[in-house]
């Protein structure tokens, strides 16, 4: 990984993947970051390390709902927006 501008990679990848292209092999890496920021997201913003029960299915359930919860908030944020007209101004 090796952002325009900088003078060095700031990361490496290895792949066993040798009849993939770059073009094809590098969205894959790229995904890694992405997952990463989602977990962050679950454990910060919607609690997923805040679980203190004993039982397999609570803790199933508490996941489940944080992932939902996590799901939820990452559509509405990809919704566009609908326009909004301010009242008192010419249309």
């Amino acid at each position: 990984d090796w952002p325009f501008g900088r003078p060095e990679p700031r990361a490496y990848w290895l792949t066993n993947l040798p009849a993939r292209r770059l073009a094809e092999a590098l969205p894959l890496a790229q995904l890694r970051s992405l997952a990463g920021t989602g977990l962050r997201r679950l454990h910060e913003d919607f609690g997923l390390g805040d679980f203190e029960g004993r039982s397999f299915r609570g803790w199933h359930h508490h996941v489940t709902l944080a992932s939902a919860a996590l799901g939820y908030a990452s559509l509405r944020a990809a919704a566009p927006r609908p326009a909004r007209v301010l009242s008192g101004s010419a249309v």
